[in-house]
């Protein structure tokens, strides 16, 4: 089993979780005060421009617990999706260091891994729907279907372009501290609702073709044992 290790806290989504949790359930309360205070006032005064003033009230804090709902459950999304990128990569060869929430200049990697055969950069995408994959696009299309079996369109920022942002960062990083290491990665989209079509190369929807190719890849430069612990010391600080 690879060894863990968690540089940063990995509490700041989870945090974030209950935050956004709190504030649905204080504008849902303020919705239903400030709908009973509009109802008693208007009964007894008759005043029509309180009535909707009320109603305008009504209206901004159902809006917002609302939102912060979904932002609840996109946090959560992303918790979960960390655990099960982080359970897939602890089940790698006990050869493998497995770096969590690594911090470079001004990229935040998720999750970086070390082993005999290079260093793997791994970005989890908890995006579901059918992802309309092109490597030469800015962002990509996602068609998905709501809640009520309505379909609907969205876009993400393609994630292949940020992955070879963040190997070049990262790349950079170690050189400037004297490690001159192979580095590549992958994007791993974690939840079982995603259906990748025309995926590139290195962008996986299950975790086997993840570790398959963790473990089956061939360094195009040959790694030695001093250099490995000298890019593991860099990771550290």
């Amino acid at each position: 089993m690879a060894k863990i290790n968690n540089l940063k806290e990995t509490s700041s989504v989870n945090g974030s979780k209950w935050n956004h949790l709190l504030l649905t359930a204080m504008f849902s309360v303020l919705t239903v005060i400030v709908f009973f205070l509009g109802v008693g006032y208007f009964l007894s005064t008759n005043n029509i421009l309180l009535a909707i003033f009320s109603i305008g009230l009504v209206v901004v804090f159902s809006a917002l617990s609302h939102q912060q709902f979904n932002l609840f459950n996109r946090c959560s999304m992303i918790e979960h999706s960390y655990e099960v990128t982080n359970h897939l990569l602890s089940g790698l060869p006990d050869s493998y260091t497995i770096y969590n929430n690594v911090f470079v200049n001004d990229a935040k990697l998720d999750h970086v891994v070390v082993g005999n055969n290079g260093i793997f950069i791994v970005i989890n995408r908890t995006v579901k729907g059918v992802i309309h994959c092109d490597d030469s696009e800015k962002r990509w299309i996602i068609d998905k279907t709501g809640r009520s079996g309505g379909s609907y369109t969205s876009e993400m920022p393609n994630p292949m372009k940020q992955l070879r942002w963040q190997i070049h960062t990262l790349s950079k990083y170690l050189k400037d501290n004297g490690v001159n290491i192979w580095i590549d990665g992958c994007v791993y989209f974690s939840n079982s609702d995603s259906d990748l079509l025309n995926k590139p190369s290195n962008c996986f929807d299950s975790d086997k073709d993840v570790a398959s190719f963790i473990i089956n890849y061939t360094p195009k430069k040959k790694l030695n044992p001093q250099m490995i612990n000298q890019a593991k010391d860099c990771l550290e600080v």
